[in-house]
């Protein structure tokens, strides 16, 4: 969509999902400017910079290049190493513009936890291919196997927003407690559930895994097309250049949380970072606003252990892992055999063991990179 001006000429707005890429092209009629200003975009967006305001941060620069008549890259640099600068100087400056993909609203979760089962019942779907191509009976759909996927959808989301919630609350032993906790509850009620379905039968032949995997997508397209809250758009003018004072407890709690997202630090740490501050800052009779300035960007300029969420994120899925597979354990004990709900215990056993190893290779990495 475009409008023209009072010379005639067409100028594209704001609601054109292009007019990022047509203003970088007006600027000095290069394609070439337009790529550019389109990759910066994506950049910051991957790096969860909200959509509104990297739109805002890489269209002021638009005059810029009208102006000096250059490329964007001559002017800027790389689209890449651009963007990468821009989110740091927003990190440091403590400045937010950040979306965080693990707080999600009640209907991002839902859509999440319907995708989530989407993919195990696909899962389930194929498994019974492979199985009546071997030679097996076609697997039929019981009840239990019906609402599995969107039970499991149900608890791996909710322990992902759940995380997202309260990483910046909790010290993470108390989170990750908690996490080990939920799956454990968590398993073993899905199980009492699947107990309680299990003399309902079949509820319908093979071809009802199908249905299945066509119910939970459609589900989770519908969640999908609802409309969204979103944050009302922000210019850069609007950004908080000079902030209320805050008090030293307003202060420390919005240190505190800055800290603990980072996660690369133990809360033994943080603790003694923050004491430090306060002590400073009382030594020189003045607040921790006046003192250190924002408390997110006093949070991102300490130094940290690279390796230690990697190590965490290993030890925490591990222990997940083995919960999984002593639970799938359980009930085959139980049952005196295998049956088709081992397999959900399988693959979550196997994706929390590879995450776990993928993780180490991490904290390896990192052992490497500070020698």
């Amino acid at each position: 969509m475009s409008h023209a001006d009072s010379t005639g000429h067409e100028h594209p707005i704001d609601t054109d999902p292009d007019y990022l890429r047509k203003t970088f092209t007006a600027a000095r009629g290069v394609p070439a400017d337009g790529i550019w200003a389109e990759l910066a975009l994506t950049r910051l967006v991957f790096a969860d910079v909200r959509i509104d305001l990297a739109k805002t941060f890489v269209g002021t620069l638009a005059a810029d290049v009208a102006a000096a008549g250059e490329s964007p890259e001559e002017l800027f640099g790389p689209a890449e190493e651009w963007a990468a600068q821009t989110v740091t100087a927003l990190r440091e400056d403590g400045v937010d513009v950040f979306d965080d993909p693990l707080r999600m609203s009640l209907r991002d979760a839902v859509g999440t936890a319907f995708l989530v089962a989407t993919g195990i019942a696909v899962l389930f779907a194929v498994v019974a291919v492979a199985r009546w191509l071997l030679g097996g009976e076609p697997l039929a759909l019981s009840a239990s196997m019906a609402v599995a996927p969107g039970l499991l959808g149900a608890l791996l989301t909710g322990l992902a927003a759940g995380w997202g919630h309260l990483r910046s609350r909790l010290a993470f032993p108390v989170l990750a407690g908690l996490g080990v906790l939920t799956v454990i509850i968590g398993a073993l009620g899905i199980a009492l559930l699947f107990q309680a379905l299990n003399p309902l039968g079949d509820i319908a032949p093979w071809w009802g895994l199908g249905l299945m995997v066509l119910g939970y997508g459609t589900a989770a397209a519908a969640v999908s097309a609802l409309p969204s809250r979103k944050k009302p758009p922000v210019s850069t003018a609007q950004l908080p250049t000079n902030p209320s004072p805050l008090s030293d407890e307003q202060w420390l709690e919005q240190a505190r949380a800055g800290l603990r997202e980072r996660a690369d630090l133990p809360e033994s740490r943080v603790r003694e970072h923050l004491e430090e501050a306060r002590a400073l800052a009382q030594e020189n009779a003045r607040s921790l606003d006046e003192e250190f300035g924002n408390p997110r960007a006093f949070a991102r300029s300490l130094s940290g252990d690279p390796g230690l969420a990697p190590r965490r994120t290993a030890v925490l899925y591990a222990v997940v892992a083995v919960a999984w597979a002593v639970l799938g354990s359980a009930g085959i004990l139980e049952r005196g055999g295998t049956a088709w709900m081992d397999l959900i215990y399988l693959a979550l056993t196997v994706l929390c063991a590879w995450t776990a190893w993928e993780n180490l290779r991490k904290v390896r990495a990192a052992r490497r990179s500070a020698r």
